[in-house]
This record gives C-alpha cells, structure tokens and sequence, in this order.
C-alpha cells in the first residue's frame, strides 16, 4: 500500500482497499493531495517500512488498526496511512481484507 501511495495512484488503491465507516472516495483523493502539498514522494525502502515506523493495535479482537508513519525524504514523518484489518472476514474470505481508514497528519484524523 505505501508503494502506491508514493506513486499517488489512486486507483489501484481503491482497488485494494475498502473505505472504513465515514470515507468516501473523494476523502481519499483529497487526503493524496494534502500529503503532496507539501512532502515529496514518500520513501518506501527497508528502513522506511521499519518497526519504527510501522503499528499494530491487536487490542480490538475483531479488527486489527494498523498504522504506517510516511517517511518522506525531509524527513518530516508528520503523516500516518491508518488501515483497518477486520479478522473474521480476513479469514472467511482466506485473503486479506483492508480497509482505508485515513491520511493524515500525525495527531488529527481525517
């Protein structure tokens, strides 16, 4: 998912996601442009997709939150990818089911 969120296609992206509760399409390009007004193309190598920059909140026994920090070549990593993964589905469906819960800047929601 960072990959094409570097690459800013955003039609691969809804083609790979599902939008949570509240997001709609239009949210999602809107969100691409916010990031891209101000940061570069976010860096998607090893170190970038670290542990340091990557979460996982398992707390919800049906959902897994999973958060990635953009790391862009200023090195602001003042955003957040925040995906959601429903489990159950995941596993009646024998695939990884995601959904785009939002891009924002660390801090706020949207």
């Amino acid at each position: 998912m960072l990959k094409l969120v570097a690459r800013r296609d955003i039609e691969s992206i809804l083609d790979r996601v599902e939008l949570a509760d509240g997001v709609l399409v239009p949210n999602v390009d809107e969100q691409l442009r916010r990031y891209f007004s101000d940061h570069q193309r976010p860096r998607t190598d090893a170190p970038a997709r670290g542990p340091q920059h990557f979460r996982v909140d398992a707390s919800d026994p049906g959902v897994w939150r999973v958060e990635q920090t953009l790391v862009d070549p200023e090195e602001k990593n003042d955003f957040v990818l925040r995906l959601e993964l429903p489990l159950q589905r995941s596993r009646r469906e024998r695939r990884v089911v995601l959904r785009w819960a939002g891009l924002s800047e660390i801090g706020s929601y949207s």
